[in-house]
Parts: structure tokens; sequence; C-alpha cells
């Protein structure tokens, strides 16, 4: 027998003989409403971003078909628990998912096309420690940045010659998720370049030719993000 408990509660789940038992030993929980990696990244993301501020919320679409936003609820390692099991112990209305992800299987619930859509989701707020995570053509990605260059503006640089944007967020040595940087600002996914500098992954919006262009759009975001500012690039390169 095999125990896997939640983070707030027993749960049972099948083992190699289909055999079920109760454990209330939470020091030997297998099953995790949140992996603590995932965490751990996002969080260092967050430390080393600049510029986030509180802004109005706004939902809008993601602008790629091929991804996906659920909400995780479990974790469990070396084996598999029971679905139904777990809407039934964390009193969820939505039918529970499940998607093996390396040595791991992934319990989720909902599906959205945008972040801001996802994050009206109950079950963040019901299960403790659940958060957003995102899938790719059907397949269990996991943190929202993997998926930056799917959902980013693809077309935000002149070829030749100069380019002002209006840069919002910078993150050194990793990247942050754009559609996290969307929502907060009532941006689109499609609005935001990332481009990596120096060690740090950068965050604009925008595509002027000149500054003088440019800034009207730091005008009307300055009230959002105090420390937005012009960046410039010269035949799509810092």
């Amino acid at each position: 027998f095999t125990n896997r408990v939640s983070l707030n509660e027993v749960v049972l789940v099948k083992n190699d003989t289909n055999s079920t038992v109760q454990d209330s030993a939470v020091a030997q929980a297998i099953i995790t409403v949140q992996d603590s990696a995932v965490a751990q990244s996002v969080t260092a993301a967050q430390d080393n971003t600049a510029a986030l501020v509180s802004a109005p919320i706004i939902a809008v679409a993601a602008q790629s078909s091929n991804v996906e936003y659920r909400i995780q609820i479990a974790a469990v390692f070396g084996g598999t628990t029971s679905k139904g099991l777990l809407k039934k112990r964390l009193g969820l209305s939505q039918d529970v998912k499940e998607d093996p992800y390396k040595s791991s299987y992934r319990y989720t619930v909902g599906s959205y096309s945008s972040y801001g859509e996802a994050t009206q989701n109950r079950a963040l707020s019901k299960v403790k420690g659940s958060y957003v995570v995102v899938f790719k053509d059907g397949k269990y990605i996991g943190g929202l940045a993997k998926v930056n260059k799917d959902v980013m503006d693809k077309d935000g640089l002149y070829e030749s010659g100069m380019t002002y944007k209006i840069q919002i967020a910078a993150s050194k040595g990793r990247p942050y998720p754009i559609s996290r940087l969307a929502y907060k600002y009532g941006l689109k996914d499609s609005d935001i370049t990332e481009d990596e500098f120096a060690g740090w992954f950068q965050y604009s919006f925008g595509k002027y030719r000149t500054k003088e262009e440019a800034k009207p759009a730091l005008n009307s975001i300055k009230n959002k993000v105090p420390k937005a500012h012009i960046i410039k690039f010269n035949d799509g390169k810092r």
C-alpha cells in the first residue's frame, strides 16, 4: 500500500494492487497541490521583475489557439490518484483531468483560451496552493513563461532602421510570463514583445519609428507602470 495525502486533507489513492488506504501522515505526503520547484521559479521571477505594480484587471483573449490554460489542483509523483475522489474531497464542481508530466501526474480543472479567464476559476480560492498552468498542443507545459514565444507580438520590431518601444518590465536571468503581464496591465498577449539583453528578459509594447511617436503611448501607460520608459532597437537589435 502507498500513502497519498493532499495539502488540505487525506485522499484515497489506488496502488498497483488496486487496493486503497487512508493515512493522515502529512509528513509522508506524495501528492501535493503545488509543485514546489515551479513555485520557487515563479517567485524568483517575480522578485527580479521590475516595474510590476497594481493595475486594473482586464481579461483578454489569447492569441494562439494551441495554448490552453487550466487550474492545477494537485500533483502525484510515482503513481496516480482517483480524479473523482479529488473532485469530491476538494468540493469542486468541474471534472478533474489527469495528464502525465515527467515522473508525475498533474490534476487540473477548467479550460480557457486566456490567462485572464482562468484566474476567474473558483478553484483558485477554494483549493489552497492551486495555480494557473498552461498546455500546448494538448500537452502539459506547466510554467506560463514557456509559451511566451507562442503568444507574444512576433512583429514588434522593424527589421531595418530604428524601432522605439515602451518597456514595462524586466526579469533577471529567467523569463516572466507575458500572459500575466498582459492581464495585469490591460494589454493583449500579442501586444507584448520579449527580448533578451545583457542577461535580462525585457518586455515592451508598441512599434514606433521615432521617440516622439512613442511618447503618447508612454504617457498613457505611466499611471499603471510608473517605471515604464522608451527603449531603442537598431535593425531589430538592442
